[in-house]
């Protein structure tokens, strides 16, 4: 799945998208631009966060042919209120004539945002929708100003790319923290030029376009395998210190590439703050317990002799959010009272020695 990223972050993905903007022929970049101006979708709360959601991942996938892994990072203009540095400098693609502050003098504060009035506590789509482009959206274009202030040709920006990336992130968000309330009319279908046309229906949720939006992302370490109390084996993981993190609403447990087993199933149980934990460590009601997932032997079948299944590998998730907001406030000690890092720790049930992964991480959302 496609990660789009904080401009704000480390690791965002601006360098990859500097070589993609390099990359796209200036014929074909205009194109994109005239499709915006015939064809898109403003005034409209209904269609409009649609249109440019599919506008953007349309772009996007063009992009990807040019240069692969490439994602449009998300600007988010609370947290970094100024042109970001990966957009000026001579002979820089990324970088576009702007009047920055001529217009208006400010963008829009977190609280606008975030505030118990904000826009993310609209509780109406339409509402929520209207208020977005009206407010934070056309702020955003003024403030950029030259051809940004201008619909009709703002995508000659580079910026608007990643302005909108973050409009289409803070829908995202709405969404995530709201029933589902939408368009009136899914069913409607969007022209985005040169026969893409898709329906409001197929772009109502980021994972069916398979991205999603990623504050940052920090790979942990190889885990060590420990000793539990009871003499078995362990999995441990250093959560990152919070330096590292910054601020997030959301917070996953990822493991990559997990391989089905071939010949011994087995399950996984994860804690958090719980470096001793073993087979027989409560789950129940326990706040050091984060969850668990059985992996079942990859069979074969004798009779056609291929394995059944389509995939050979899964992905695992757990939500750590609780966790790293506040599992580590009362340090983790050892005997010694000398302060350890919390860990994340993976406790096998059964014969688990076919269990491994080919990446851990922690993701953070916003």
């Amino acid at each position: 799945m496609g990660q789009r990223k904080s401009l704000s972050a480390a690791n965002n993905g601006v360098d990859l998208f500097r070589q993609a903007i390099g990359a796209i022929p200036p014929n074909e970049y205009e194109r994109w631009v005239t499709i915006h101006r015939n064809g898109a979708i403003h005034v409209n709360s209904n269609y409009f966060l649609a249109w440019h959601r599919a506008y953007l991942y349309f772009f996007e996938k063009r992009l990807q042919e040019l240069v692969p892994g490439v994602t449009v990072p998300y600007w988010d203009w609370t947290r970094l209120p100024e042109v970001p540095r990966d957009f000026l400098g001579a002979g820089n693609p990324l970088n576009h004539p702007r009047n920055p502050g001529r217009i208006v003098p400010t963008l829009p504060n977190l609280s606008s945002i975030e505030g118990p009035t904000g826009l993310l506590s609209i509780g109406s789509y339409h509402s929520f929708a209207q208020r977005l482009e009206s407010g934070a959206h056309n702020r955003v274009h003024n403030w950029v100003g030259a051809d940004m202030a201008n619909i009709s040709i703002s995508p000659r920006d580079p910026l608007f790319w990643c302005h909108h990336s973050h409009v289409d992130h803070l829908w995202d968000r709405w969404q995530r923290s709201h029933t589902y309330d939408g368009p009136a009319e899914p069913s409607f279908r969007l022209n985005i030029g040169s026969g893409r046309v898709i329906s409001v229906r197929e772009v109502l949720r980021i994972t069916d376009l398979d991205y999603e939006y990623v504050a940052t992302t920090i790979d942990l370490p190889t885990a060590e395998k420990a000793p539990a109390d009871d003499g078995s084996e362990q999995w441990q993981f250093s959560l990152p210190k919070e330096s590292q993190v910054g601020s997030f609403e959301q917070a996953e447990f990822r493991l990559a590439g997990v391989p089905l087993p071939k010949h011994h199933p087995y399950e996984i149980r994860v804690f958090c703050g719980r470096r001793g934990a073993t087979e027989s460590t409560l789950t129940d009601d326990s706040p050091e317990f984060v969850g668990y997932f059985d992996m079942v032997v990859l069979g074969h079948d004798h009779k056609h002799g291929h394995s059944v299944g389509s995939s050979d590998r899964m992905d695992i998730s757990f939500d750590v959010s609780h966790q790293l907001k506040f599992a580590r406030a009362p340090i983790v000690r050892n005997e010694k009272q000398e302060a350890e890092e919390a860990v994340l720790t993976l406790v096998p049930i059964g014969d688990a020695r076919e269990f491994r992964f080919e990446q851990a991480s922690i993701v953070l959302r916003e």
